[in-house]
Parts: structure tokens; C-alpha cells; sequence
């Protein structure tokens, strides 16, 4: 099981740095990967809808009305922490997030969205891959006094197979083309 150390270990060894005991550790290398790992983690978690941080919610509705344009407003889950709302079900009219409140015309709201994951333990390993190199990428500049541009070109690479590997998890999506079948 990974924690946030070890994530950040494998980061500053792809930078040809030494390892770090822990974040609150007295050193430049640990100072810098406690300020990236968190914003990090969370940029990162924002990127894809990974399933391993998807989460569905029944959303309570706020006693205020939005002042115009959407008749609801509801307050986005807390608990884990909503970072990204990605769908309302059952509604197909549009939406909006602003702040911390989800906008719309529905009168009972649900939704899908991707929540902070802050235990390492949780992480599918290609996520985990793709979250050192950005780790990497990241600090490269602080540590190495140069940009890392195969720490760039390593996490995109990350990034893809992770992404890849989610895709590939649940029912394909059916394709259809009818326009194409009466076209004949």
C-alpha cells in the first residue's frame, strides 16, 4: 500500500534525487513535495472521470433560490468532497456549477461526480504511476534548477495508460450510427 512519501520517493527518483523520510521532514526536497502533492492529487483526480473516485449522490436542496435563469439550487457533497460534479441523471436540461452550489430546474437532484481521495491505499496503480511523474514534472524546475522535459513527456505517457485502463473497465459504450444503416 502507497502513501504520500512513497509517492513522493517515486517522484524525486525520477529525478535521479534521494528519498525523503517523510513531508515534515527539514528539507528543501520534502518542503517542496508537501507544497505540490496535494494540488497535485486533486488536479490530477480532475482530469478523468476515474471510477476508482467516482461517487453518486442524492443532493439536498438549498432553502435559497438562485436569483435568476435556474429555479434549485443544491449544495454539492462535502463528504467525500465533490470535486467535479460530471452528471445529473434523469434530467437533460442544463446545469451549472458555481461555487460549492449546483444549479438547475430539476426539483429533486442526483448526480455522479469525482470525490477528493486523499488515502493513497485507494489509488489504482497506473494512477498512482501517473501521479508521481506529475509529482516529478512538477518540481523538477525547484530541484534541478532546469525544466524536466522527460518528466513532462513520462507523465503524459502515465497519464494516457491510466486513463486507457479506466476506459477499459464496465460496459463498452454501444455506437450508434443509424443514418449509416439507412443509408443503404
Amino acid at each position: 500500500m502507497s502513501s504520500e512519501t512513497d509517492l513522493c520517493n517515486r517522484a524525486l527518483l525520477l529525478l535521479g534525487d534521494k528519498r525523503i523520510g517523510s513531508l515534515a521532514e527539514d528539507s528543501n526536497r520534502a518542503m517542496l513535495c508537501a507544497q505540490y502533492y496535494a494540488p497535485s492529487r486533486d488536479a490530477l483526480l480532475e482530469t478523468h472521470p476515474w471510477n476508482f473516485a467516482a461517487r453518486r449522490a442524492r443532493l439536498a436542496r438549498e432553502a435559497t433560490e438562485p436569483a435568476f435563469e435556474f429555479r434549485y439550487a443544491y449544495a454539492l457533497p462535502a463528504a467525500p468532497w465533490c470535486l467535479r460534479a460530471r452528471a445529473v441523471y434523469d434530467y437533460d436540461d442544463p446545469w451549472q456549477v458555481e461555487g460549492r452550489i449546483l444549479l438547475c430546474n430539476a426539483s429533486t437532484c442526483r448526480i455522479r461526480y469525482t470525490a477528493r481521495i486523499t488515502d493513497p491505499g485507494l489509488f489504482p496503480p497506473l494512477f498512482s504511476e501517473a501521479l508521481a511523474n506529475l509529482l516529478a514534472h512538477r518540481i523538477a524546475y525547484a530541484l534541478t534548477g532546469s525544466q524536466n522535459a522527460r518528466a513532462e513527456r513520462d507523465f503524459e505517457k502515465s497519464l494516457i495508460e491510466a486513463m486507457g485502463a479506466e476506459a477499459r473497465e464496465g460496459t463498452p459504450d454501444t455506437l450508434n450510427y443509424p443514418d449509416l444503416w439507412d443509408a443503404e
